[in-house]
């Protein structure tokens, strides 16, 4: 079934890129002093956005693509993506009542579920379809194929596997009371668990068929295109390692669990070692880069003496890249940034491992960093873009700013009054919910401060169904 899928699935990509898109339609954003008549330059390749989970605009099954093109008409050359189980879930701040017609919103964290399980109706589930078995036949998809073919120099895509040997978050250790019925992201990763028994030997060799496989065919499928492509494993490792409190939420006030801590070991090894596989046999096909990045996100705790990923973990360890989301010192004095950077560093060298090409000798990025309008306050703002360029002339290879729209406004579609943080680089649309707001604050000073001194590129004229069609022809040739 699974090489089956695969011919079809590559029938179905040669039929999409002969479709092609059609030229690309230039949307408009209002604001002073800058519209889309003035196209805003392109942006230092070293500054990403992340584009997942955003409550806004109501984009439906074209949201992942859709908001690739808006973080491209931006000037963003990087960007992070999620291509895992996850989007099927739908996150705890999004069971809300819907405005359009009532209900509990079941859209994913793309808008869509039309790449998911029937079985994700049972709000536990995050399965996708069956013809989806793991992460290649994932990428093949024809939304996460026309992402892959925009003008992105990095892509950061948060991965974990589609066949771990369940089927369902049984073991999410979810506690009464502790949240509705729907789970946070960093209470599990995706379809499997750290805790519970060390994995098995038959777990971990999925694992590694899965970044093997994956891994060999983005190497094939981009090979001359100058993209990188970072795996980044687990979201925020240190929650998935630490006990849970009494409300059911984990205690960042204790030390790791050791069968957790165990655990992630070897799952990080795992994809490393089918990374490192896959790329030296793939030695001939240049033009291309394909890297694990293993985040984490409790540096200061350990500084000041505590236990965390970075010192547990991380030393016993062989990834390519480590991500450091750093909201516990990023809006810190600067001093204290450096010192986690230089922490981490270290760490990361206990292994004997070096950095790869295409990096600078530093193997620590920013993997999450960003600043909430709303509540955050400019000095706030101020000192984040201090730290982000302390970070980049420390040596970083990216930093990736969090996020492209608000996550965490009170519901789907919402207006303005209704988004109490103000994560965003784009804000909603009071007018109209299909259409983008204005640009951010932190959006302008990122493109003050960041313009690139390289021209656009001229685009392409492309040809291209409609998003049903392509995936209406995808899931025909798939016998669906």
């Amino acid at each position: 079934m699974i090489n089956c899928f695969k011919e079809l699935a590559g029938v179905s990509l040669k039929l999409m890129m002969y479709l092609s898109t059609l030229p690309l339609i230039f949307f408009w954003i209002f604001v002073p002093g800058l519209t889309w008549a003035d196209t805003p330059p392109l942006l230092d390749t070293r500054i990403s956005v992340s584009h997942a989970s955003g409550l806004y605009p109501k984009w439906g099954e074209d949201y992942l693509v859709r908001g690739a093109t808006t973080a491209e008409n931006l000037g963003f050359q990087a960007i992070e993506i999620y291509m895992n189980p996850q989007i099927c879930w739908t996150p705890h701040n999004h069971n809300l009542s819907d405005p359009n017609g009532g209900g509990r919103l079941k859209l994913g964290i793309y808008q869509t579920r039309d790449w998911c399980s029937d079985k994700e109706r049972e709000l536990n589930m995050t399965q996708l379809d069956r013809n989806i078995r793991s992460l290649t036949d994932l990428a093949a998809h024809p939304r996460y194929q026309e992402v892959f073919s925009k003008p992105f120099s990095t892509f950061i895509i948060d991965v974990d596997p589609v066949d771990f040997g369940q089927t369902e978050y049984a073991a999410c250790s979810i506690r009464p009371g502790a949240w509705d019925i729907t789970l946070l992201d960093w209470s599990v990763a995706s379809n499997w668990n750290l805790s519970g028994p060390t994995f098995t030997p038959g777990q971990l060799q999925r694992t590694y068929k899965e970044f093997y496989d994956l891994t060999k065919y983005l190497l094939y499928k981009y090979r001359e295109t100058e993209k990188t492509f970072i795996l980044q494993t687990v979201n925020e490792m240190d929650w998935a390692i630490l006990p849970f409190d009494k409300n059911g939420f984990p205690d960042a006030t204790k030390a790791p669990l050791p069968d957790r801590v165990q655990n992630a070991i070897l799952y990080w090894n795992t994809v490393q070692d089918a990374i490192d596989q896959a790329r030296n046999e793939s030695a001939l096909y240049s033009g291309v880069g394909v890297y694990q990045g293993c985040e984490i996100n409790h540096v200061s705790k350990v500084i000041k003496g505590g236990k965390a990923a970075v010192s547990e973990i991380v030393p016993n360890t062989r990834c390519d890249l480590y991500g450091y989301s750093a909201y516990d010192t990023g809006f810190g004095p600067k001093a204290d940034f450096a010192n986690a950077l230089n922490y981490i560093e270290s760490k990361a060298n206990a292994s004997g491992r070096r950095s790869v090409a295409p990096f600078s000798s530093k193997r620590v990025y920013i993997s999450e960093l960003g600043w909430n309008e709303i509540s955050g306050g400019t000095p706030k703002l101020n000192q984040m873009l201090i730290n982000v360029q302390r970070a980049l002339d420390w040596g970083v290879p990216i930093v990736n700013l969090w996020t492209l729209f608000d996550n965490e406004c009170d519901q789907m579609y919402p207006k303005l009054s209704q988004c109490r943080s103000g994560y965003w680089m784009v804000k909603p649309n009071d007018r109209e919910q299909t259409e983008l707001g204005e640009l951010s604050t932190q959006y302008n000073r990122v493109l003050k401060n960041y313009k690139s001194t390289l021209p656009r590129k001229a685009k392409p004229t492309k040809r291209n169904t409609s998003s049903a069609t392509r995936n209406a022809i995808y899931h025909l040739l798939l016998g669906k």
